[in-house]
């Protein structure tokens, strides 16, 4: 959920490069983490997915383990439990997203459009999210409008932000 004492949302291109074990649920390593290329060499990558095809699709994960990601991720979570390493990492982590956020309320504060002028999705989607309710399931498609919408609105919980993809498939509500 999006109060997730764990949660980070922006820099994630920095945190795989740094990490030493990445999981990949239910997400093949597409265009989106640059085809692999964007979780580091030496770290150990473990890819859960339904299709064996996409769980090797451009880069060989150390596991594959072939089935449903969500069962995968609980009982992985069981396993591990509530031990969070490498707390000064965290920490970073953290400063960095706040920083992004910092960033984001700056310009979502910049200004206001005429109503003749088109949406400033940043302003647009920091009252949507600040507004929307506990329940709220997102739907979003456009492009570059869905990709600020991305890392702006918080999703509530689980399966509460659902995305068209890259074939514009209507229909995900």
């Amino acid at each position: 959920g999006r109060d997730h004492p764990l949660q980070m949302r922006h820099e994630r291109r920095k945190a795989l490069r740094e990490s030493d074990c990445v999981v990949l649920a239910g997400v093949p390593c597409d265009f989106r983490l640059d085809y692999g290329r964007h979780v580091r060499r030496s770290a150990t990558l473990i890819a859960a997915n339904r299709s064996g095809r996409d769980a090797r699709l451009n880069r060989r994960p150390a596991i594959a383990a072939i089935g449903d990601a969500g069962l995968f991720m609980e009982h992985l979570a069981g396993r591990v439990g509530d031990r969070a390493g490498r707390p000064e990492w965290l920490k970073a982590l953290r400063e960095r997203d706040q920083a992004r956020e910092s960033a984001i309320d700056a310009q979502a504060s910049g200004g206001t459009t005429a109503p003749s002028e088109p949406v400033n999705p940043v302003p647009f989607f920091r009252a949507l999210d600040s507004t929307a309710g506990e329940a709220a399931i997102f739907v979003a498609d456009g492009g570059d409008f869905v990709a600020t919408a991305s890392y702006i609105l918080r999703p509530r919980e689980p399966l509460s932000w659902l995305d068209p993809g890259v074939f514009g498939t209507l229909g995900v509500g």
